[in-house]
């Protein structure tokens, strides 16, 4: 299944954990799973990647964010 995970690090949650953009792509990795991690740069990104994977043929789009603020972004697809 082609997944993309969409990471936002500015998300508050996010700041305090920085290794965990490492950690899914380590994930990622460990299964050999057919999936990309994309990271946002700013308000409104994470709909405009979630956009573009679904376009490229993603099956399955992964919000990870520590505020709940990316799921409202990828809902608007």
């Amino acid at each position: 299944m082609k997944t993309c995970f969409i990471f936002n690090p500015n998300s508050g949650r996010n700041r305090q954990r920085p290794r965990l953009a490492g950690a899914i792509r380590e994930f990622i990795a460990a299964r050999s799973l057919d999936a990309h991690l994309a990271t946002t740069e700013g308000p409104g990104h994470a709909t405009e990647l979630a956009r573009a994977a679904v376009r490229s043929g993603h099956d399955l789009v992964v919000a990870v964010g520590g505020e709940r603020r990316g799921q409202p972004e990828v809902a608007r697809l």
